[in-house]
């Protein structure tokens, strides 16, 4: 397909990180696009919920479609945040073990950063704590992984929303799409009582993704393209409380984990620290963007919530933590059961001259710059 064939736009759905990275990665190659979004404002579900973190790539499956976004995405991420005056906190990360246990695992992060390439180094515990004084607790091993940094997603995405409109992109919120239909071999974004032809069509709907798949006759169930939705909430710390966190702190995760676990993260333009998140599974997730999001906070879920985090700083108090914000994770597998992003081409289901793709959870953010170039190389495939 040549992207400067004919009128009609591809049409991108999402103004999420990934959809306005893809907007601005089609602009940049004389194309255009129609970004259809079905919040009143760009960027307000996962992509402004989350840690904000540029990840390295040693946390995800070796030679996992997740790692290998990741590891080429955070070059090109890092250089955009100078080069775009991005607000950035380049704090570093440490990973640390408590339990004799978690020192193997410990070893086998720093050695899978050594075989990608990413900058990392055993630390004794003493100078773990001279990196983040408020690490108080009974540590037995640390990473010290420098790269590891935390960043304004809100400006990102600003400038990547900035960079398609300036070549002729376009974004409509408020504008939710039903679902996709062909007419006469036409191919239609429907929405609340109108259509938008498309010359192809990219489906970054995050959570609602597979939704769409289903309301457009796809049997998600049998073709094994169901997500699953995973919760997580994020506490603030009291500002007198947050005294010495300067780092990225995430304690070894456990194997299989959905998340990366509880860890704490300083802001990028503020002077706080946030704890989160943590994974909680939502069987029956609801339509309602706003009971997706609600905070269910008491003590019990405050306890539990420090549980992973007190052997490393003991000084916490659930009185400590404010309720911040809740963010869902959308996770898909292939055909082996491995959680990983998902590129499926509408042609298998159905759906000729489409692409959705799934399971674009942590470290979505991180690796956008690539999952948008490997979008827009999908079209430029068609006939």
């Amino acid at each position: 397909m040549t992207l400067m064939d004919g009128e009609l736009p591809v049409v991108v759905v999402g103004a999420g990180i990934i959809g306005l990275s893809i907007a601005r990665e089609l602009s940049e190659r004389g194309g255009w696009c129609v970004v259809l979004e079905a919040r009143p404002a760009w960027g307000e579900g996962a992509s402004s919920r989350n840690s904000e973190v540029l990840h390295g790539g040693f946390l995800y499956a070796a030679g996992s479609l997740k790692q290998r976004c990741c590891l080429v995405g955070r070059q090109e991420l890092s250089n955009r945040l100078e080069l775009w005056d991005v607000p950035v906190n380049r704090c570093g990360k440490l990973v640390v073990a408590v339990e004799p246990d978690e020192v193997e695992r410990l070893d086998e992060l720093l050695a899978e950063s050594a075989r990608i390439g990413v900058p990392a180094q055993r630390v004794e515990v003493e100078r773990a704590r001279e990196l983040e004084p408020a690490l108080t607790g009974e540590l037995v091993a640390a990473g010290w992984f420098p790269e590891s940094a935390v960043f304004d997603t809100h400006t990102y995405m600003q400038r990547l929303l900035d960079s398609a409109q300036e070549n002729g992109s376009h974004l409509l919120v408020d504008s939710p799409v039903q679902r996709l239909c062909f007419t006469n071999g036409s191919l239609f974004a429907e929405l609340d009582g109108e259509q938008v032809e498309a010359s192809a069509l990219i489906n970054t709907s995050g959570m609602d993704a597979d939704r769409l798949l289903a309301a457009s006759g796809v049997d998600i169930g049998a073709a094994g393209l169901e997500q699953e939705a995973w919760a997580g909430r994020w506490y603030r710390l009291r500002q007198s409380q947050a005294e010495g966190m300067n780092r990225l702190v995430y304690r070894t995760s456990r194997p299989g984990s959905p998340g990366l676990g509880v860890h704490t993260t300083p802001d990028a333009i503020a002077d706080g620290v946030r704890l989160g998140p943590d994974a909680v599974r939502v069987p029956n997730l609801t339509s309602d963007f706003e009971q997706r999001h609600r905070f269910a906070d008491d003590e019990q879920t405050r306890r539990k919530f420090l549980e992973r985090l007190l052997p490393l700083y003991p000084h916490l108090t659930t009185a400590d933590l404010t309720p911040d914000q809740v963010g869902l994770r959308n996770r898909a597998f292939d055909e082996q059961g491995r959680a990983d992003h998902r590129f499926i081409d509408g042609e298998s289901v159905g759906l000729p001259r489409t692409l959705h793709l799934l399971g674009i959870e942590s470290p979505g953010v991180t690796g956008s710059p690539e999952i948008a170039r490997r979008a827009v190389d999908w079209l430029e495939r068609l006939p």
